[in-house]
């Protein structure tokens, strides 16, 4: 998990109901299910380390303002995933993909009168999670190409 970056994390309201960088980590350990590199012990000539790191995210908020001052920006994902050999440590391959919720979705969700009576995040802990998740399956399907 790598720190968070940008303006947009100090204008986000996680307090009611976004995630946390801990709990996103936990979606890509749930949603993968692979051993960790230390369980094994001896690793054979072909085995491989996928190392996944979230390099930012964003729950997505909109700001308005007095006169015409407005701000959006939608949930968003960045994963990171480096392929490399485990006995030699060379990498094989880098991939990095951005995920982000649909303008639609994002749209329904701050037009919404749960969001003008309360603002918070425009993505839930759910929301986030599936992002997490569909963001993987990406960086799978590339691997898949690029393997």
């Amino acid at each position: 998990m790598a720190p968070r970056r940008g303006l947009s994390r100090f204008f986000e309201t996680t307090f009611l109901g976004g995630a946390t960088s801990s709990q996103l980590r936990e979606f890509v350990v749930d949603w993968l299910k692979l051993p960790e590199v230390s369980t094994n012990q001896a690793p054979a000539k072909n085995d491989c380390a996928l190392d996944i790191t979230i390099t930012d995210y964003r729950f997505g908020q909109a700001i308005a303002g007095d006169p015409f001052i407005f701000a959006f920006w939608r949930p968003m994902v960045k994963l990171s995933c480096r392929v490399r050999e485990i006995r030699s440590g060379d990498v094989i391959t880098t991939i990095s993909i951005t995920h982000k919720m649909s303008w639609a979705e994002y749209w329904k969700r701050i037009c919404s009168w749960r969001f003008v009576l309360f603002p918070t995040s425009a993505a839930t802990r759910t929301d986030m999670a599936q992002l997490v998740g569909e963001g993987l399956l990406q960086i799978l399907g590339r691997l898949k190409v690029a393997l």
